[in-house]
C-alpha cells in the first residue's frame, strides 16, 4: 500500500488562508486518471495537483478539478513548485534555478527563485503563447449573464475571448463597486462557455486596492466546477497579453504588470505577469508569485 504525500497551499499569497488553495500531491506516479479524479473530488478545490515521473520533462504535473481534468493550472503550479522546493526536489547553488513540466499544455518552463537558505521566494511559470479569438460576443447578452446593464462596461475596452492555454472570456467593468456587486447566473455562464468552447468568465477593473496593481478581477468557472475561483493565474497571463494587445486604446501597456484578485471573498492574492513582445509577436508569458503550505499529511 502506497501512502500518498499531500500539501494543501495556498498560492499567490505568502499568508494562511489567502490566495487560491490548492492541494498537491508529490508521489503520483501509481494513481491513474480515475483515481486521481476521484481524490480531486474529495478534496472539492478548484484544482488538486499530481506530480510523477516524465520521460520527457523534470516533473510531469497534472491538475483536476472536481468535475475534470484541465490543460494548465496557474495557482496549482505555482503551489506544487513552491512544495517541491521546499522538500529539496529542486535546488542548488544557484537563486534561479529553471525547471520544466509536462502537461497537457505542452512542456513548459518553470523559474524557481530561492533566498540564501535555499527556500523558495518565487515561482513563475511559461504560458503557452496567446491567441485572440474574432468569436461573436453580443454585449448585450453578456449583460444579460451577469446581470447588469451594458453601460456597466468599460467602454474603451473590447469583450474578447483569448487563452493562453485555456480560453476565458475578458470582460472589462467600469469599477469595483459594480464588479464586486456583480450576482451572474452561473447556469448561464456554463451554458454559454459550453457554446464558445471557453472555460470561464474573467471579469476586471482599473480600479485596485493597491496602486502597484493594473486590476482587480473576478474569475467564474462553474462549466469546470468552480463558480468563482479566487485568484487565477492562467487567467491573469492572458489578461496582460489583452492588456498588450489593446494598450494603445487603454494607455497601458507595460511588459509587467501586478494584478490582484479575491480581494472581494476576503482571499486576496497578488499575481505577477511578465510579457515580452517584439512588434506584433509575443514571445513569452510568465504568470507567477508566491505560497504559503498551510499542512502536509499522508493517507
Amino acid at each position: 500500500m502506497l501512502n500518498l504525500k499531500l500539501y494543501w497551499v495556498d498560492a499567490f499569497t505568502d499568508k494562511s488562508f489567502c490566495g487560491n488553495p490548492a492541494a498537491v500531491i508529490v508521489n503520483a506516479d501509481v494513481l491513474s486518471d480515475e483515481q486521481k479524479q476521484v481524490i480531486a473530488r474529495e478534496m472539492n478545490l478548484s484544482e488538486t495537483v499530481f506530480i510523477s515521473e516524465s520521460r520527457v520533462a523534470d516533473f510531469r504535473v497534472q491538475f483536476f478539478t472536481p468535475k475534470q481534468e484541465t490543460a494548465l493550472c496557474g495557482h496549482g503550479t505555482i503551489a506544487a513548485f513552491w512544495v517541491l522546493g521546499s522538500i529539496g526536489k529542486i535546488g542548488g547553488a544557484d537563486e534561479i534555478v529553471t525547471v520544466k513540466q509536462e502537461t497537457h499544455a505542452g512542456i513548459l518552463p518553470i523559474e524557481v527563485y530561492f533566498d540564501k537558505n535555499k527556500m523558495p521566494v518565487r515561482i513563475m511559470m511559461h504560458q503557452t503563447l496567446p491567441e485572440f479569438f474574432e468569436k461573436d460576443i453580443q454585449v448585450d447578452e453578456i449583460a444579460n449573464i451577469l446581470g447588469i446593464s451594458v453601460d456597466k462596461f468599460e467602454s474603451e475596452c473590447p469583450l474578447k475571448i483569448v487563452t493562453t492555454g485555456r480560453p476565458k472570456l475578458f470582460i472589462p467593468i467600469k469599477n469595483r463597486d459594480i464588479l464586486y456587486g456583480i450576482k451572474p447566473d452561473f447556469d448561464k455562464i456554463t451554458d454559454y462557455c459550453a457554446q464558445k468552447s471557453i472555460t470561464g468568465f474573467h471579469l476586471f477593473t482599473f480600479d485596485t486596492h493597491s496602486p502597484d496593481s493594473i486590476t482587480t478581477a473576478r474569475h467564474f468557472a462553474p462549466i469546470a466546477g468552480v463558480n468563482e475561483d479566487p485568484v487565477t493565474g492562467i487567467a491573469a497571463g492572458a489578461l496582460g497579453c489583452y492588456l498588450t494587445e489593446f494598450g494603445n486604446d487603454i494607455e497601458r501597456s507595460p511588459s509587467y504588470f501586478q494584478m490582484e484578485q479575491g480581494f472581494n471573498m476576503e482571499k486576496g492574492g497578488i499575481i505577477d505577469v511578465e510579457i515580452t513582445k517584439e512588434g506584433a509577436i509575443f514571445e513569452s508569458v510568465k504568470v507567477g508569485g508566491k505560497a504559503a503550505i498551510l499542512f502536509n499529511t499522508e493517507f
